[in-house]
């Protein structure tokens, strides 16, 4: 017999809400990279170079650590809260 427990019931929820939202973030990372790797001029018209390209890339990265960084604190918190 099944038992509604309105407990796991949420805990289910916000966990697909977070893999959804992972999934999300991954996304706009793989096309924001490839982005800016294949522009050949940016919004100033400078042609870009292989270095202003990775550095460039190195600032997305950083910003995104601190993204993935906050969805690991919400993992550990719904972890927490389910167990």
């Amino acid at each position: 017999m099944l038992r509604y427990n309105k407990r796991s019931q949420g805990g289910e929820v916000t966990m697909k809400l977070w893999k959804a939202t992972l999934v999300l973030e991954i996304l706009s990372f793989l096309v924001l990279a490839t982005a800016l790797f294949m522009r050949h001029k940016a919004g100033a018209g400078v042609v870009q170079t292989l270095s202003t390209r990775l550095i460039a890339l190195a600032v997305l990265i950083i910003f995104y650590l601190i993204i993935f960084g906050l969805q690991a604190c919400w993992y550990a918190w719904l972890h927490k809260k389910n167990h």
